[in-house]
């Protein structure tokens, strides 16, 4: 394991190690795995690099429950039903559905669908722009908040650079579900 940790990181074998951790499983472990799940960090990576292209602050009055726009309010809704799957899988101990279901959505509904349908709107100055702007941070903090158990050090560090009360996601509250 160290000499994985030392080339992929900590998080990218404790999220291959989740991702594999079916009950009654035996984990064949693989560095190639390892390697994937590092380039899955890395898009996560990616995301906080493009939201700080834009310098998207945290507006703390916003309120997801009153997005207007489809994207957003279709965005909001899949980040509600991830956490309600992430909840329940880890009630029942079920850490690789969790993994699956965090993989799922953040690499093919957020960053594939999510992040390409928005990179026309999110430069204007419009009052859509800015729901889009700030349900972008918000989803995205929250998505961090949902990763944290998996990849600790990862989310930490990009939390740190996002969050205005400097909260470590460590001791912050599990995201509430809204009402899109």
């Amino acid at each position: 394991p160290l000499t994985l940790i030392e080339k992929y990181g900590a998080d990218s074998l404790r999220f291959t190690l989740s991702s594999m951790a079916a009950q009654g499983r035996d984990i064949k472990l693989s560095e190639s795995r390892v390697e994937g799940y590092r380039n899955f960090i890395t898009k996560i990576w990616n995301v906080a690099r493009f939201i700080s292209t834009y310098e998207i602050k945290v507006d703390k009055s916003f309120d997801p429950n009153l997005v207007t726009q489809d994207v957003n309010i279709w965005i909001l809704g899949e980040l509600n039903n991830l956490n309600n799957k992430i909840k329940v899988s880890l009630k029942e101990f079920k850490f690789n559905d969790a993994s699956s279901d965090i993989y799922t959505f953040t690499w093919h509904l957020y960053c594939d669908w999510y992040i390409e349908i928005l990179k026309d709107t999110i430069s204007g100055k419009s009052e859509e722009s800015e729901e889009t702007r700030q349900t972008l941070i918000y989803s995205f903090l929250n998505l961090l908040k949902i990763c944290h158990p998996f990849m600790p050090f990862v989310t930490e560090e990009i939390n740190e650079i996002f969050s205005n009360d400097k909260v470590m996601l460590v001791a912050s509250d599990w995201p509430n579900t809204i009402n899109v």
